[in-house]
């Protein structure tokens, strides 16, 4: 009696198991997503086990936007999300909040759309250089000018036309006082010291 008993717990137990791996399974399966726009830039927003990417690809097809670089996002699918009439931008912010960065395009003409955002860039995630240092570019070379160069140097003074030369300054008057009459030259012719001859001293 006993034994049935636990038989008949540890069935009930295996089936209660069984019965939340398959409501596990099924709620897995389900998939839902919906997404609608009002023309003051609000919008509506439900999904469940969906990926960002199919949420963004869904707001480019209702919202008439070009969505670009959605397909560099990672991530599976999202247990659930939900906005209810919330600004455009703050939805688009918090899909976007595991990218490197985003970039709105407002609407123009040309939007089809209710979307107030005609293009949603995202930015592709950089990768930080090696070396840690950012590269360097050398512009276009610049040749020096060094002191003496033909166009540094002074151009001539040419006189204008119509107007005298300025007269050279006179010759100084001659001083009277300075004797300028040429001078005789006189050789200078050199002596030779006379040496005392035979028997006579240097007194002599």
């Amino acid at each position: 009696m006993r034994g049935a008993i636990v038989a008949a717990g540890l069935a009930a137990l295996v089936s209660g198991i069984a019965a939340q791996d398959l409501l596990a399974q099924q709620d897995a399966s389900r998939r839902r997503l919906e997404i609608s726009f009002d023309l003051e830039g609000r919008v509506t927003l439900v999904a469940e086990n969906v990926t960002i990417r199919e949420v963004l690809a869904e707001w480019g097809r209702v919202g008439g936007s070009y969505v670009i670089n959605a397909e560099k996002l990672a991530g599976g699918p999202v247990p659930m999300l939900r906005f209810e009439n919330r600004p455009e931008r703050e939805v688009i912010d918090s899909l976007l909040r595991t990218a490197a960065g985003y970039i709105l395009g407002p609407r123009t003409a040309r939007t089809a759309g209710p979307s107030l955002y005609e293009t949603v860039m995202i930015l592709p995630t950089s990768s930080p250089l090696a070396s840690g240092a950012y590269p360097f570019s050398a512009g276009p070379a610049v040749p020096l000018r060094t002191p003496g160069a033909p166009e540094e140097e002074i151009p001539p003074v040419v006189p204008a036309v119509g107007v005298p030369s300025p007269e050279p300054p006179a010759a100084p008057a001659p001083n009277p006082a300075v004797n300028t009459t040429p001078g005789v030259f006189v050789p200078i012719v050199p002596v030779t010291p006379v040496t005392g001859g035979p028997g006579r001293g240097a007194g002599s």
